[in-house]
């Protein structure tokens, strides 16, 4: 999976996606749920980057499903806030908002956990986090 996350250029994203999708079915033969959850929000990125936003927003829909039913908390707030991408990207303005309040939101709350006061110095969720405050209230003016 490794491999397959490292940035690809715009003509190889079929590739990627291909990819992916390949990994999530190995790890979901395999029994490893959190892994294929994770495959599936990686080919959506690459879905929502491919300009492929309604395949990317059902497969995300998906994702967050899963994600929530086994608790996996951040990759529903990644699944959250590619979803909040792939809906401004098809013009839904009103939807975005929504995913990216819940992606800042969903991060304020694992900062209340005992020991997760230091989430955002994470680079990605830091990334997210911005991003989901900067996105939500600009759609709000």
């Amino acid at each position: 999976m490794a491999l397959a996350r490292i940035s690809v250029p715009q003509e190889s994203l079929p590739q990627a996606i291909s990819s992916f999708h390949k990994l999530m079915q190995e790890a979901d033969d395999q029994g490893v749920p959190n892994v294929s959850v994770e495959c599936s929000i990686y080919m959506a990125e690459a879905m929502i980057r491919n300009h492929d936003n309604e395949r990317a927003r059902q497969e995300l829909e998906h994702a967050l499903q899963r994600a929530d039913k086994i608790g996996l908390k951040p990759l529903s707030i990644k699944a959250h806030y590619l979803l909040g991408n792939a809906m401004r990207a098809s013009g839904d303005e009103l939807e975005a908002q929504q995913h990216y309040l819940t992606t800042t939101q969903m991060l304020d709350d694992m900062r209340k956990e005992p020991g997760s006061d230091k989430i955002l110095q994470r680079s990605d969720f830091k990334t997210m986090y911005d991003e989901a405050t900067r996105l939500s209230q600009s759609a709000g003016q």
